[in-house]
């Protein structure tokens, strides 16, 4: 969409031009100018931000799988495939999105593409938007039998309860490694408040940490000690606290994935899943920067 007022026909640089200058709220405005109907029962797409509302075809993702279930598949994956092209070009986005990226979207899990559709079907219609692969879904995760030694930094404030022999020093990334790290792959551990944090406004700080990894090769796994369903609904939990909005955490989380390919987000159930999680990552035999985590912890591959 281009940034021409429907009103008065002028470019519009601030999203307060439609108050200030015709006394009409940004809702009502796309609302009425851009009118957008849920596909599958016709009701009126609830708007939330400009760009929130001109990507989505259904108000919730419950609609979208039921919409999904009740057209042919060749119909299905014709939508789901021009979806993300659309995304891509507006997006400029290079490769396929992560599990963790489109759990955060009106738009199926990758777990979901495999049931549904088949272990190929993800991959096909990224192929047809043009997007690279960044992470093997065929491959089977395979792990030695030696306990790794992991490295913890000095910095880390809330150290995890790691069943493993470990060293306390100073990291150059992150909060955890280990003490043979052959793919130099890290994991910044946090807890959902960190996360809201870092990302709203510690945002510029978290991009410049993850651009010093990227300058010396090293790949970074952003580890939440919590689900990913209380990233969507952190605003219901009374313990946490953010004063920006789910769905900009889970954007600029979004953005922070495009911007930097060095950089996966991945959520387990609690500090107990964590420790476990570290502990099998370094005793992986799979290059784990191929390996898409979070898709790995919703099929409970590890």
């Amino acid at each position: 969409m281009d940034n021409i007022c429907k009103i008065c026909n002028l470019e519009v640089s601030e999203k307060s031009h439609f108050w200030k200058t015709h006394k009409i709220k940004i809702e009502d405005y796309y609302k009425k100018y851009f009118p957008k109907a849920d596909l599958l029962t016709g009701e009126q797409i609830p708007f939330k931000s400009p760009e929130q509302y001109l990507s989505s075809d259904f108000t919730d993702k419950n609609n979208l799988k039921k919409y999904l279930e009740s057209v042919t598949k060749e119909k299905g994956l014709s939508y789901l495939c021009e979806w993300l092209k659309k995304r891509a070009k507006d997006k400029n986005l290079v490769y396929s999105p992560s599990q963790f990226e489109l759990r955060t979207l009106c738009y199926p899990s990758i777990k979901f593409f495999h049931k549904f559709y088949g272990e190929h079907a993800y991959g096909t219609i990224c192929h047809f938007a043009e997007l690279k692969d960044r992470y093997d879904y065929k491959q089977k995760l395979e792990y030695d039998d030696s306990i790794p030694e992991i490295l913890i930094d000095t910095r880390e404030q809330t150290v995890l309860n790691l069943k493993c022999p470990k060293e306390i020093i100073k990291l150059n990334f992150a909060d955890y490694s280990c003490k043979e790290n052959k793919f130099n792959v890290f994991v910044e551990r946090k807890s959902v408040q960190d996360f809201l944090g870092s990302v709203s406004s510690g945002f510029d700080r978290l991009c410049r940490e993850m651009q010093r990894a990227k300058d010396s090769n090293a790949h970074i796994i952003i580890l939440i000690e919590s689900k990913i369903s209380n990233l969507f609904g952190f605003e219901h939990l009374g313990f946490i606290h953010s004063e920006a909005s789910a769905d900009f955490i889970l954007k600029r989380a979004r953005d922070l994935l495009v911007k930097f390919d060095n950089v996966q987000i991945c959520c387990v159930d609690g500090r107990a899943k964590a420790s476990e999680f570290i502990v099998n990552l370094y005793k992986m035999k799979n290059d784990p920067r191929a390996v898409d985590f979070q898709f790995c912890v919703d099929s409970k591959l590890i």
